[in-house]
């Protein structure tokens, strides 16, 4: 199969950047719409073996430059940096540490004030969930956390927005450093079965992302073998959106044809090892499970059902825990996907899959 980059340029405020599993889910919805429900069935029915099978990764951060855009990708969940490699950072360090004390620093005390200074800023550091493609081609390839670490403290790569991790170079391009915003909206309660408000007009609470929509766009990587067959669904979600809270404005993008490229990405070609770049439902005997370079975050999730074409009856799924994009895990064989779709719930005569496939990256990990 090959992958294929799609970019989605937001319209307005979104809910949250959508992830592999609610990106598939309209994909799928798209091709019920479009091609019919009998082709969907096909598809989902014999998925591995169907040349129209598609592999969606979660939705990263593109930010667009003065003269390129910026792909990122998710920061790896390996482990936290030791007090020893802080400490070893910290003499590396204490001359340019001192020279920007804004107070004096006697020498006797010089190398105890780095230390506390380079354990202090790691905070910071580590809440990063998003590295630039340079920064992450170099982690893959063996680089250490402590090197990068090293290099945020000298300033040769900077965070902007709290979240991503850029060079120093690529940080100075972005025009504008406040590129979105999180707020909390008010809300009316709805009943989900007369779509109207609840007696006595109850509200709640709900984050929402505004951004520079001149900077900050989003894309996901697709994995197929015949992108043709998806680019009227493309059209189709630029006018209905992904996500929820659509009805309402939310999630909605415009998904830019020209756009669609096709995408390599860094690997190391001797590892098995490998980054998930989706929510991840590992299936059985996919990984060494026993291995010590393994790790992984796990997410517990409750979907619902899209209310849009479901009416009526349950609204909630099976509990789900997956793999968090970013995970670490050691395959028992290299392959160009990984996960399985989950049978999730029953509505009426349809069963409705979750998706659980990961695109992986394959990465060096005796460094790490």
């Amino acid at each position: 199969m090959k992958l294929f980059r799609i970019l989605l340029k937001p319209k307005g405020i979104i809910k949250d950047i959508p992830s592999s599993d609610t990106i598939f889910g309209a994909i799928c919805w798209g091709i019920y719409i479009i091609y019919g429900e009998k082709r969907l069935t096909e598809i989902l029915n014999n998925f591995d073996g169907s040349d129209k099978k598609f592999i969606p990764s979660s939705a990263f951060p593109l930010l667009k430059s003065e003269n390129r855009f910026i792909h990122c990708l998710p920061k790896p969940i390996i482990p936290d940096l030791k007090i020893e490699e802080m400490e070893e950072i910290a003499k590396k360090l204490k001359s340019t540490i001192i020279q920007k004390a804004e107070v004096k620093i006697e020498e006797e005390n010089s190398l105890q004030y780095s230390k506390r200074y380079v354990i202090s800023q790691y905070k910071s550091f580590n809440k990063v969930k998003y590295f630039s493609e340079s920064l992450f081609t170099r982690l893959i390839k063996g680089e250490k956390l402590n090197q990068f670490y090293q290099e945020y403290l000298e300033e040769k790569s900077k965070i902007i927005q709290n979240d991503i991790l850029l060079t120093s170079e690529e940080f100075n391009q972005i025009p504008r450093k406040k590129i979105l915003e999180l707020r909390i909206s008010v809300r009316n309660k709805i009943d989900r079965l007369s779509f109207a408000t609840v007696p006595g007009g109850e509200v709640y609470y709900e984050r929402e992302i505004y951004f520079d929509c001149e900077i900050f766009y989003l894309y996901f990587f697709l994995l197929t073998e015949d992108i043709n067959f998806f680019i009227p669904i493309f059209r189709w979600l630029s006018d209905t959106g992904i996500g929820g809270d659509r009805t309402v404005g939310r999630g909605h993008y415009d998904i830019l044809e020209k756009e669609i490229k096709e995408f390599s990405l860094p690997n190391v070609n001797n590892s098995n090892i490998f980054i998930s770049l989706s929510k991840y439902l590992p299936a059985d005997n996919e990984i060494d499970w026993q291995s010590e370079k393994n790790y992984y975050q796990l997410i517990p999730c409750q979907p619902r059902l899209d209310t849009m074409f479901f009416k009526g009856g349950e609204f909630i799924k099976k509990r789900i825990t997956y793999l968090k994009e970013g995970s670490i895990l050691q395959a028992t064989q290299k392959k160009e996907y990984y996960g399985r779709l989950y049978p999730s719930a029953k509505f009426q005569n349809y069963t409705i899959y979750q998706c659980g496939f990961t695109i992986p990256v394959f990465i060096k990990m005796e460094e790490l």
